[in-house]
């Protein structure tokens, strides 16, 4: 048995597809199971020490909107983009000299977009024979939500999903399972494809833990007379609310004797996205350079950082920001949530997500607030200084139900069967 994991957003640190493949091999690896990573092509340095990485793939998703002025010009350069990707998958699994396909050989695809479905289902579709002969399992992993604010949208991408997983691949019925790691996106499209979707586990990494400092997180309740820090960590994105957080700090500013209580720990990096959201971010990131000259608490991280340097800023925070908003994040899961949780921290969540989902579950329902209401959000960080302890021993049991499920020993147990 081999597991070749077939992942083209992986190309540095930035995100969770470093960290989930990296602990998924390391997992196997304890088995004496060995594990093939096909990644980005131009992944740097960092994702070329991993042990039998091929960067041979382009994410069809990061490139859709890049370089295309015209809307009409989208549809030819999607095309173009599918049918590469097709060939690119061809030329990793099938036509490859150093990798063939074995018997029994499982392949995961753990990041898959629409855009990237629709090259990989008439992929499998023309090969279906190679991988029934092999008796491969296909697992695809269903992270993203299709449904969407607009109807028309939510139509059209459900049709699709619908079209491509239960049309096209309807000859591989037998080798392709469906996973999902959210029990609400698990219900979404068990309705839509009328197939059972497989709930798996968030691998969180060892180095989480050992970044954690002891004493302070881990055990009692954090002193009176010391200060919180609270912290926005990932990419500065308009759906991650990165403008939110800013303007809570606006808010919350001039009280002189909180902001004697609180330090601010804000990662700066901001990748390409649409030129309205990006715009938004802009105009974000010069109101903190603002702020950054009349205060002396607030902290930035500029750019992307390391596993070990963002472990150490999680491990730093106390209050961990996490005001996401859009019909996407309604269901899908937080890597950044499901950390904080495990390593003793408070988190901030906005409603309608699949964060506030899981407190309410937890009976912490209290942690969260209207992404519109930035009042709501000034008014709950107020309470959290003045009582953490109290937080911090409603999330214990949420602490210890993540830190037994969201494994990679339990995640490859799933995965291998």
């Amino acid at each position: 048995m081999r597991v070749i994991i077939v992942e083209p957003f992986l190309k540095n640190q930035m995100g969770h597809q470093f960290f989930y493949t990296t602990s998924i091999q390391t997992e196997l690896a304890k088995r004496g199971i060995p594990t093939y990573i096909f990644g980005n092509k131009v992944a740097d340095s960092t994702c070329l020490k991993i042990n039998r990485f091929s960067p041979c793939l382009s994410a069809i998703t990061n490139q859709i909107f890049e370089s295309t002025r015209a809307i009409w010009q989208l549809p030819f350069k999607l095309i173009k983009l599918i049918s590469g990707f097709q060939k690119q998958l061809a030329n990793c699994l099938l036509h490859n000299p150093h990798f063939k396909i074995n018997q029994k050989d499982i392949f995961f695809f753990p990041t898959v977009y629409i855009f990237e479905l629709i090259p990989l289902a008439f992929f499998l579709k023309h090969n279906r024979r190679t991988f029934q002969e092999h008796k491969n399992r296909i697992i695809i992993f269903c992270r993203f939500r299709y449904i969407r604010d607009s109807k028309i949208d939510t139509f059209i991408l459900g049709l699709l999903y619908k079209f491509l997983c239960t049309v096209i691949l309807s000859g591989l019925n037998s080798r392709i399972e469906y996973v999902t790691d959210s029990e609400l996106l698990k219900t979404e499209y068990e309705w839509l494809l009328k197939k059972k979707v497989e709930l798996y586990p968030i691998p969180i990494p060892p180095l989480l833990l050992k970044a954690t400092p002891e004493g302070r997180l881990n055990e009692g309740d954090i002193r009176e007379k010391e200060r919180l820090t609270i912290a926005f960590l990932g990419a500065a994105r308009y759906n991650k609310g990165y403008d939110v957080a800013v303007r809570l700090i606006q808010k919350l500013c001039p009280d002189q004797k909180l902001q004697q209580r609180i330090l601010w720990i804000m990662q700066n990096y901001i990748p390409s996205q649409p030129s309205r959201d990006r715009q938004r971010v802009l105009e974000a990131q010069r109101a903190l350079k603002v702020s950054l000259e009349n205060a002396a608490n607030i902290n930035v991280a500029q750019g992307t950082l390391s596993m070990e340097d963002y472990y150490k800023l999680l491990s730093q925070s106390d209050i961990v920001l996490l005001p996401y908003r859009g019909a996407a994040f309604a269901s899908a899961t937080s890597n950044i949530f499901v950390e904080s949780i495990i390593s003793g921290k408070i988190p901030v969540v906005s409603s309608h997500t699949w964060m506030a989902y899981k407190l309410r579950h937890a009976g912490v329902g209290d942690l969260i607030f209207d992404i519109e209401d930035e009042s709501e959000a000034g008014a709950l960080i107020r309470r959290i200084v003045k009582s953490p302890g109290r937080y911090k021993d409603a999330l214990a049991p949420l602490r210890d139900e993540f830190k037994k499920f969201h494994t990679a020993r339990n995640l490859v147990d799933t995965l291998i069967g």
